[in-house]
């Protein structure tokens, strides 16, 4: 897979956060090829406004910046065709310890509000996302402190799961 290319929101007065060059790494290596991605690579998300880029990786980039609490944030976003043959998204999403320490996470979790958020800026506010919860056997916990989100990129909105309100808008 080629470099994805870092598109960036416009700056507001008062510019960017800490800059780059933080000791990040944008997320494990480009998955293996899989024949016949039902469409071509998506196009990167844009670079929220007064966000920086730490790191830019084949298949995504490490980020950082301001939340809408007002906490900074630390967030990765990949993208790879899964053995379904389909283009998926993944994004995870924690807390710095500390301002200086933008690559190493909290163990508090980043809020609803925080997660939501970013998952509108680096998956789109029109697209499904999921959070993943595999049996026991499966499970892996990196990081403490980290939330990932999952989204198909094909399709209009990406929903692979059924309408659980039967079209009623209400669970």
């Amino acid at each position: 897979m080629g470099a994805v290319s870092a598109k960036r929101d416009p700056l507001p007065p008062g510019g960017a956060g800490p800059g780059p060059g933080h000791p990040a790494q944008a997320g494990p290596g480009p998955a293996e090829a899989i024949e016949g991605p039902a469409e071509p690579r998506p196009p990167a998300p844009r670079l929220p406004a007064r966000w920086d880029l730490l790191a830019q990786g084949a298949d995504g980039q490490s980020l950082t910046g301001v939340g809408p609490e007002h906490r900074r944030l630390l967030a990765i976003w990949s993208d790879a065709v899964e053995l379904d043959g389909r283009w998926w998204r993944h994004v995870s999403v924690s807390l710095p310890t500390t301002r200086a320490q933008h690559a190493h996470p909290s163990p508090r979790l980043p809020s609803w509000a925080e997660l939501e958020w970013v998952r509108r800026r680096l998956i789109g506010p029109d697209r499904y996302a999921y959070q993943v919860h595999p049996p026991v056997a499966d499970y892996v916990n990196l990081h403490a402190g980290t939330l990932h989100l999952w989204a198909c990129l094909e399709g209009p909105s990406g929903a692979v799961l059924p309408d659980f309100s039967r079209g009623t808008g209400s669970v």
